[in-house]
């Protein structure tokens, strides 16, 4: 099976729950068992990994 990771970008002032929850609905629905969850929209990123 190949690496893969997905990626989710988002442009919000904070983080949101329901943003890891779409994330994680995500990775269920394609089988995938690590995504990234970044927020560029304060003065400095915010990553998030999430594993399935």
């Amino acid at each position: 099976m190949d690496d893969k990771v997905i990626v989710e970008l988002k442009a919000e002032k904070e983080m949101n729950p329901k943003h890891e929850a779409q994330l994680i609905n995500y990775l269920k629905a394609t089988n995938l068992k690590v995504g990234l969850l970044i927020n560029f929209g304060q003065s400095k990123c915010q990553p998030k990994r999430i594993a399935n």
